[in-house]
């Protein structure tokens, strides 16, 4: 008999409800719900840029002389940005998450060398040699002072605009590109490039117990570079104010006729980064992966028996709020920022903001609106078949037949995603996800309601429960500083002339059509 009863296999999780029904009348259980992992596509179209010549564009402005000082940073900086175009070409499937970061690192340590001289940077070799000529102590400190001096006059204070950068522009009415010459803003679109990667290999995967850890760890990685980059545009937008209130003050004692002109110039020319990067896309990305982070926690806690109905119900009215009211909130800003797009051709921008990413928004907001109130209805019912209780029943019917009409509208905005996003980008159909999860909701109605029409008749409760209360953890995973390249010696810095190097960078439209930035 023991023998017998240890080849016996266990019973699964079904079987055990199945039996304990039998045993207690009373008892019932209901499934927990299955999750839609479906995730948004933000591939088409892709951030783009042109190859940038480094020694090419560095050279006019360094020291006769003192060109071979710079080659080997030339080259680093060449070789650094081509690999990062590389690893962000969408064919790059196989390259991991983490060998992505590292090339990106490796550039942007090479490029915040731009910014600020590197220390001691004043004390070159002539400084040196005019130290061990003097002859007296005092005329060596006073001599080592004066030409401190002069040496801080004559050394460039940043190198922050002395190459250009040209990007695909995503949110560009007409699809044009756009050229920055501020390294900062080179750095903002390198990180609005990596995020975009990083969300469309996610949406293109399924989201299972195996990689559920790892895809909840990129997303709010993604969260935290999105945060970088919008850190970067505030800071260059900073600039450009301060800009435009000089120029205003200068064309004050111009006519009508032209301080309108001016202004009208202006405007194409105050803002230094391009639309998307000024426009709330970072940071409607952003939302947009931590609210897909947590999806994952949630599926999770779905596929755990040991969870809580409250925990759940928390989770989905958390969701609930992100995507009605973070991402929403950021989506309609791009879509009222956005210009008439009526006689052009259909740009980028517009399908990103307004079609597709409008309809999946509301579909999720929907959708998790839809599973709080069946959390909340399974709770209300699953008490009432164990206590006979028609209050119960009569709260938890309300709460079913809301959820279920809910769910109907979410199905109803899920197939409106799907028919204006399949013309663009590949995408997981979500309908037979959602199909299942509506089973689960009208097996528990329909419970319910078989509970009134049989024993209670007492009908829907006419108000609803109270809303769950949200409860979340996520939060992005900051952007760690990778530092500056021991390239940037002084030797390196003083071999630019300060006489040549700009002021400020070239900021303007780079092409006519976005066929410019394609990337074979």
């Amino acid at each position: 008999v023991r023998q017998r009863a240890k080849k016996k296999p266990l019973l699964d999780e079904k079987e055990k409800r199945r039996l304990h029904t039998l045993m207690n009348p009373r008892s019932e259980k209901f499934d927990k719900p299955k999750i839609v992992t479906g995730f948004l596509p933000v591939d088409s179209p892709i951030k783009e840029t042109l190859v940038v010549d480094f020694e090419q564009q560095l050279l006019p402005y360094v020291k006769k002389g003192k060109e071979d000082d710079i080659k080997d940073l030339c080259a680093a900086l060449t070789s650094a940005r081509n690999m990062v175009i590389w690893a962000l070409d969408r064919d790059r499937t196989t390259l991991s998450t983490d060998e992505l970061f590292q090339k990106v690192n490796d550039y942007i340590r090479l490029l915040r060398g731009f910014l600020t001289p590197p220390r001691d940077v004043h004390k070159d070799s002539s400084t040196l040699q005019n130290q061990e000529m003097a002859d007296d102590e005092k005329e060596e400190d006073k001599t080592d002072q004066q030409e401190k001096q002069e040496n801080v006059k004559k050394t460039v204070k940043t190198l922050r605009f002395v190459v250009s950068y040209i990007w695909r522009d995503l949110l560009d009415v007409k699809g044009r590109d756009w050229e920055m010459g501020d390294c900062a803003l080179e750095e903002a679109s390198i990180l609005l490039a990596v995020a975009q990667k990083l969300l469309s290999k996610i949406a293109r995967e399924a989201l299972s117990d195996s990689n559920s850890v790892d895809i909840h760890s990129t997303l709010r990685k993604v969260a935290g570079i999105l945060a970088e980059a919008r850190k970067l545009v505030s800071e260059a937008e900073v600039q450009s104010d301060a800009g435009a209130v000089a120029e205003n003050e200068d064309t004050s004692s111009n006519t009508k006729k032209d301080c309108s002109d001016i202004q009208k110039k202006h405007i194409d020319s105050a803002h230094r980064a391009s639309t998307d990067l000024r426009l709330a896309l970072p940071e409607a990305w952003a939302q947009l992966a931590l609210a897909e982070a947590q999806t994952a926690t949630l599926n999770k806690a779905c596929n755990a028996t040991h969870i809580e109905w409250s925990l759940v119900a928390a989770l989905c009215s958390d969701q609930v709020q992100r995507y009605g009211n973070n991402v929403k909130g950021h989506v309609e800003a791009l879509v009222k920022a956005a210009p008439d797009a009526a006689n052009v051709k259909e740009w980028a921008g517009k399908r990103v903001s307004h079609n597709f990413l409008k309809a999946h928004v509301e579909f999720k907001r929907l959708y998790f609106t839809a599973l709080a109130r069946y959390c909340s209805g399974v709770t209300l019912l699953e008490r009432a078949i164990s206590e006979t209780d028609e209050n119960l029943n009569s709260k938890a019917l309300a709460e079913l037949g809301t959820a279920l009409a809910i769910h109907k509208d979410a199905q109803s905005q899920a197939a409106n995603f799907v028919t204006t996003a399949k013309p663009i980008t590949f995408i997981h159909d979500p309908a037979q996800p959602l199909q299942d999860s509506l089973d689960l909701l009208k097996r528990a109605y329909n419970r319910a309601n078989q509970l009134d029409t049989s024993i209670f008749h007492r009908g829907p409760c006419p108000e609803l429960q109270p809303f769950p209360q949200p409860k979340s953890l996520i939060t992005a995973t900051p952007f760690p500083d990778p530092g500056i390249s021991n390239l940037w010696t002084p030797e390196v810095w003083n071999a630019f002339d300060p006489q040549k190097v700009p002021e400020d960078g070239v900021f303007r439209i780079a092409s006519a059509s976005r066929d410019c930035c394609a990337i074979s």
